[in-house]
């Protein structure tokens, strides 16, 4: 009951916090414009042309329209109504859901999976059960694409969003190693790892990992 509880009120919170950003995400979106083509990029490697994608928390839609113009066929879901609404602006004809990922009713399972900056959002207790629904909602051998930023050592709780004032909202910092130990724990294969810099804050890196949904 209490990880119940605490899911609800993450997701509360982040709806009030990314619903609020929506505008400001769309006003900066091309800037991660090459760190999203790189992600792409590894991701092909594993897919075959007209592949199906989820992208799980698509914001504004950048991604989606990326992968789109590079023969998959992407779908997008958001918490936030707003971030939904500019995703449907840049993608007509994509199916974009308002929605949460963890409850959401798809009427198929996927090629990939492709999530940027969604896993620092839950506290390590519960990243198994995100996993577990990635898991759930690839075909055979699908293929995971995960980023966050990276970080040295291990913390979480609640936060500052950087670079976005002083809304707060549930951060956990992933070290790779750590991140990658999590993933196989879920039975997820980690096949590569990028290192990118933060398109708007200097200093700041990502980490992008990618993977493959192994055999249970």
């Amino acid at each position: 009951m209490a990880a119940a509880i605490q899911l609800s009120n993450l997701r509360d919170v982040h709806l009030d916090v990314y619903d609020t950003l929506a505008s400001e995400y769309e006003r900066r979106s091309s800037q991660s414009t090459s760190n999203v083509n790189r992600r792409i990029d590894v991701l092909l490697s594993h897919l075959r042309n007209g592949s199906s994608v989820i992208d799980v928390g698509c914001g504004v839609g950048l991604a989606m329209q990326a992968m789109r113009s590079r023969g998959l066929r992407p779908t997008g879901i958001d918490l936030s109504p707003r971030m939904a609404e500019y995703a449907r602006r840049r993608n007509p004809g994509l199916d974009v859901m308002v929605g949460d990922f963890m409850t959401a009713d798809f009427a198929q399972t996927f090629d990939a999976i492709w999530e940027q900056a969604l896993i620092h959002l839950y506290p390590k207790s519960l990243v198994g059960t995100l996993l577990s629904r990635f898991y759930d909602s690839l075909n055979d051998r699908g293929v995971l694409s995960v980023s966050t930023t990276l970080a040295q050592r291990s913390a979480e709780g609640w936060l500052p969003k950087d670079g976005y004032g002083n809304h707060l909202r549930f951060r956990k910092h992933w070290t790779i190693d750590e991140l990658s130990t999590t993933l196989r724990s879920a039975n997820f294969e980690p096949v590569e790892t990028s290192i990118m810099p933060d398109p708007l804050i200097a200093g700041k890196r990502w980490v992008a990992i990618t993977a493959l949904k192994a055999s249970c």
